[in-house]
């Protein structure tokens, strides 16, 4: 992610001082929202790492399927071809690898776990390394040790990194902790207004807090610096059909559908479930139900798509099947404290969802919301 959005103070001497001195020992300074690191290796390759490093920090900054995996095509290609021994490289990769595993369902996990120990081998900080493991580590379930990671460095106010911050936020908002998901987030949308992930991100939590109109603001920013950001679409889809602006929703889906290049399998599974349940308001329920049974024919589940799922149920009355779906939906463990309270939430929300009496043999009714 690059820090040219990020305010300059007035140091421009002592920093000039500084920079040199860390090329000189080979260490970094904190600059804006990462560590930069003078590791560029000397000889005919130079141009091209960074040329390959540039491309890197362009993918991930795009918050995006494709951009990850462009990413990692140019870090490959350094580490491989190049410089084995990189390690901002090495930092990156595991980033991105990390994402591509935990929020996108590619068989990447092994390869983002080598990258973290080579970059880690240097004994450097970077804050793509930093934010690399705790995403590894709540990805694999230990959400505790995902936040000891990041906690310290964000707490310290002289290491003002959005990254960590946001990394931080996401964290929270996916195990189910908004509020201070929410305070996270502000902090780094502060420090980084242009970044979609975060903007999408405080979009999400706010959403979920159930303030449609402030999400929406976050949503809009989201797409003025990423205007094909699927998340931030499907958040928008789920927001319009929770307050029955169905035109809305339709073209967000529509959006999200016909995406070149196409975003990924557990994306375009919401997208196809969101179709059933706007197929479902036309009447058009053969069609929805050819939607549904597509959408899960991907065989990617998130949180998500069973949320979606859980709508279309609660709208079509059959309360207990939608409990049902959310109950057995093969989550992974770190979604599963979101889904559920999410799903709580829900007949709150939905605009004319017809919900029969509490089952007190449910799970989530009736102190879980479902009245």
């Amino acid at each position: 992610m690059s820090d040219s959005g990020q305010r300059r103070s007035g140091f421009a001497a002592p920093l000039v001082a500084v920079v040199i001195a860390a090329a000189l020992l080979g260490g970094g300074v904190l600059c804006g929202r990462q560590w930069i690191f003078i590791d560029s290796p000397d000889g005919p390759h130079r141009r091209d790492i960074a040329r390959l490093r540039r491309t890197m920090q362009d993918g991930i900054s795009h918050d995006s399927f494709v951009g990850y995996q462009a990413a990692c095509a140019a870090g490959e290609k350094v580490v491989t071809d190049l410089d084995p021994n990189l390690y901002s490289a090495h930092a990156f990769l595991a980033y991105a690898d990390a994402l591509r595993w935990g929020e996108y369902g590619e068989d990447v996990e092994r390869l983002a776990k080598e990258h973290l120990s080579k970059a880690k081998a240097a004994k450097i900080e970077h804050t793509h390394l930093m934010a690399a493991e705790a995403y590894l580590k709540f990805f694999s379930g230990d959400v505790d040790g995902a936040k000891a990671i990041l906690e310290p460095v964000v707490a310290d106010k002289s290491r003002r990194s959005p990254l960590l911050m946001s990394t931080l936020g996401i964290i929270e908002l996916r195990s189910g902790d908004l509020e201070k998901a929410s305070r996270h987030l502000k902090d780094a949308q502060n420090l980084a207004p242009a970044d979609p992930r975060i903007n999408a991100a405080l979009a999400e939590v706010i959403r979920r807090q159930g303030d449609t109109f402030y999400a929406a603001t976050y949503y809009d920013a989201a797409f003025r610096y990423e205007r094909d950001h699927a998340r931030a679409k499907l958040g928008v889809v789920q927001m319009a059909i929770d307050t029955g602006k169905w035109e809305t929703a339709e073209k967000f889906v529509t959006d999200v559908l016909t995406a070149v290049p196409p975003p990924s399998a557990r994306q375009l599974a919401v997208a196809h479930m969101a179709k059933a349940v706007i197929l479902d308001k036309q009447g058009h329920s053969a069609e929805a139900d050819r939607e549904a049974a597509l959408a899960l024919s991907l065989k990617a589940p998130s949180a998500d798509l069973y949320l979606t799922l859980a709508r279309r149920l609660l709208l079509a009355g059959k309360k207990g099947d939608a409990a049902a779906a959310i109950r057995d939906a093969p989550v992974r463990p770190w979604e599963r404290p979101g889904l559920e309270r999410d799903f709580a939430s829900l007949p709150a929300l939905l605009v004319g969802a017809i919900v029969s009496e509490p089952d007190a043999s449910s799970p989530y009714a009736p102190d879980a919301g479902l009245r």
